[in-house]
């Protein structure tokens, strides 16, 4: 389909023509915009989490304290089996 320019005016034509109706995209619905977007958000929590909470947790577990389960009763009156003890590792 070749364009032409209106009669009325070149510039009103030349608008016309640069225009292409095949190369106009459609709008998304926005459903589909709110569901890339909260995908994108998981994503990046996610990505957020092996890239900084790892690393972060790690350094608090080696400096700070460490979480232990208790995995006998050996020790019946005084700690219960499944319980959690909490221990400081910095050195002091």
């Amino acid at each position: 389909m070749s364009c032409v320019a209106h009669s009325g005016g070149a510039s009103r034509g030349r608008v016309a023509c640069a225009i292409d109706p095949a190369l106009v995209e459609t709008a998304r619905p926005r459903w589909t915009i709110a569901v890339m977007a909260t995908g994108g958000f998981v994503a990046a929590v996610i990505l957020f989490g092996f890239v900084v909470g790892a690393p972060l947790g790690a350094y608090y577990k080696a400096n700070y304290q460490e979480a232990f389960t208790i995995p006998s009763a050996g020790m019946a009156p005084t700690l219960r089996q499944g319980g959690v003890s909490v221990a400081a590792t910095a050195a002091r």
